[in-house]
């Protein structure tokens, strides 16, 4: 009994940008006690688990107090009593409370952020650390880290296409190597484009907002950067692309460096950018349901480059298995809020590491210092883990718990 849930909160709090988000508490008969916060993307994906918002003039429409009533008033009654580690049934039975495919009776972020809650609380009663109690003895590779360090598209003044460039750090002796490198190779490239363009914005999440004109020049500036340090053997580029903004369907195109490009140009161009630069990963190319243009860039590339599908999979396991079937895509970003319960992600991420995809464990732009993605990441031995740059707490936060599971590992 004593490891039976005894009460479940939830509570309205703020995060970066000055946004709410849920913050939810699972306490057991036993006293044990699982806390987080869930974090929110600035953009979703039209297959995401949909987040409840009440729609009212505070906060732009963005305030949470309608999933919070639904934590405290529904969810934390009919949870009460059932044993916390069995996760599962705790992601069903509110499942089954929602009663919908996108989880918006509920809310999705009232579901996650008990769903996560509930998990710190097992872990906590069966005395483990996070990533070990969710990936058991097989949970010990600290993944490659990824940092957005330029932003583009919609998000940035520039005349860049891509939403995200990031660096990919990998082969250092430790976590807190990669760092180092990251904290360096950050610090010379804004100063590098200070040199030209001056004082430089920034976005949510700390990556760079230059008014650079071409694709091109952020990735040269990147590797100046990188080669000013000789790291070009342990630094690697990864790009966001967002295929669904860069797509016109009348006619059907592709606006690339203020031109445009048929979907054959485009892959090409793509294919070229590989050849040019050390692009280890190339996220979201097509749209969200162009599961054929997928296909033709991994059947072209994919021997060598991961072909990731963030909004194209969602991490979900249902979409996941039709991107197998057609050969589109080899790797996936795994975000938890994406599928709305622990469970959920998990099993997309089984389905994943069973077909040989790769998984890249994500943040989202909006977070707290909740640094569940860090145990999550290490749980599921992921591959990379893509965060943002060194500059604000809720980022470090990542970073920090990975130099804290690798020194557990190290002991173990």
């Amino acid at each position: 009994m004593l490891n039976n849930i005894k009460s479940v909160r939830g509570l309205e709090i703020i995060i970066s940008p000055g946004i709410p988000t849920i913050k939810a508490v699972v306490e057991t008969e036993g006293n044990h006690k699982g806390v987080a916060t869930i974090p929110i993307g600035t953009s979703r994906g039209k297959y995401e688990a949909n987040y409840l918002y009440d729609n009212e003039a505070r906060f732009n429409g963005k305030g949470m107090r309608k999933a919070v009533k639904n934590i405290n008033d529904v969810i934390s009654k009919r949870l009460r009593g059932v044993e916390v580690s069995n996760q599962r049934t705790i992601d069903e039975i509110m499942l089954e409370l929602d009663g919908t495919e996108d989880k918006s009776k509920l809310g999705a972020n009232a579901i996650l952020a008990v769903s996560l809650a509930a998990a710190r609380a097992g872990a906590e009663t069966a005395g483990l650390p996070l990533f070990r109690y969710l990936g058991g003895l097989y949970a010990y590779r600290i993944p490659d880290i990824s940092t957005t360090v330029i932003a583009g598209s919609k998000f940035s003044p520039s005349q860049i296409d891509f939403e995200d460039y990031t660096y990919v750090f990998s082969g250092f002796s430790s976590i807190m190597d990669s760092i180092e490198a990251l904290a360096k190779v950050f610090g010379k490239l804004e100063e590098n484009i200070r040199k030209k363009y001056g004082p430089i914005p920034s976005v949510v999440g700390g990556a760079l907002a230059p008014p650079l004109k071409s694709n091109e020049e952020a990735l040269d500036y990147m590797m100046e950067s990188v080669s000013f340090f000789n790291l070009e053997k342990h630094i690697g580029i990864g790009i966001d692309i967002v295929g669904e903004e860069l797509c016109s369907s009348q006619p059907f195109t592709y606006s690339v460096n203020g031109g445009n490009l048929s979907k054959e140009e485009y892959i090409e161009y793509l294919k070229n950018l590989t050849k040019i630069y050390p692009i280890v990963f190339l996220e979201d190319p097509f749209g969200e349901d162009d599961f054929e243009g997928f296909s033709q860039l991994t059947n072209q590339i994919g021997d060598r480059i991961n072909i990731v599908g963030d909004d194209l999979f969602v991490t979900n396991y249902r979409r996941i298995e039709e991107g197998i079937k057609k050969t589109a895509g080899n790797a996936i970003i795994f975000k938890i809020n994406q599928a709305g319960t622990l469970t959920e992600a998990l099993e997309a991420a089984r389905i994943a590491k069973e077909n040989n995809f790769k998984i890249i464990a994500s943040g989202r732009s909006s977070d707290s210092n909740d640094d569940f993605v860090s145990d999550i990441a290490v749980a599921l031995s992921a591959n990379i883990m893509k965060s943002g740059p060194l500059v604000s707490g809720e980022r470090i936060s990542k970073f920090n718990r990975l130099i804290e599971i690798e020194e557990i590992i190290n002991k173990t």
